[in-house]
């Protein structure tokens, strides 16, 4: 069975394989097997993943990322943490609200808002700050399966000064994320 809410979820694990992905004009799709899920990528973007300590990293990103240092300025970041409590020693739940905490202590929380959808939870805030000496605008958007322990934490972000046109492609790419409630 599959759920459409403000994220598009995939709910049992055999469908990513045998479910047509709908198609999206100036998109395609990055299918990323070891989350059973699937990120859309718009065309001429880069994508990018890795592995850093208990996370998995993945990156959708208007700029190349294959510098040494992967960095970018417009673009999606999506972070796993699988059996978060555990090996974190923290309720997720909370780590997601100290961390929107301190996210407003270094700059401005535009809104905020949380949601159950399906078997997730989700908690979402838009921030302007400083990042790397530029203002940047982020969209957080996590999203807790209680049932598995796993966290999801996607953000996009652009420059603040482009941001209203970057969003344009972020908000489709965050409306049509796919994970798989058994993750």
């Amino acid at each position: 069975m599959k759920r459409l809410c403000y994220i598009l979820f995939l709910t049992t694990t055999s469908l990513l394989s045998a479910i047509d992905l709908p198609d999206r004009e100036g998109f395609s799709w990055w299918e990323i097997e070891s989350i059973k899920g699937a990120i859309l990528v718009p065309d001429g973007w880069h994508t990018r993943s890795v592995r850093q300590n208990d996370a998995l990293g993945f990156f959708v990103t208007k700029e190349s990322t294959k510098t040494e240092e992967g960095t970018f300025q417009t673009g999606l970041s999506l972070n796993v943490f699988r059996d978060f409590e555990t090996k974190h020693k923290m309720n997720p739940i909370v780590f997601v609200d100290e961390f929107r905490t301190k996210y407003g202590d270094q700059g401005a929380i535009l809104k905020e808002s949380a949601q159950e959808m399906g078997p997730f939870q989700s908690y979402s805030f838009l921030t302007q700050s400083i990042v790397e000496n530029v203002p940047t605008t982020i969209n957080h958007l996590f999203v807790l399966n209680p049932q598995t322990g796993t966290l999801y934490y996607y953000f996009f972000e652009a420059p603040t000064l482009g941001f209203e046109e970057a969003w344009q492609t972020g908000e489709i790419i965050m409306q049509q994320l796919l994970i798989d409630d058994t993750i």
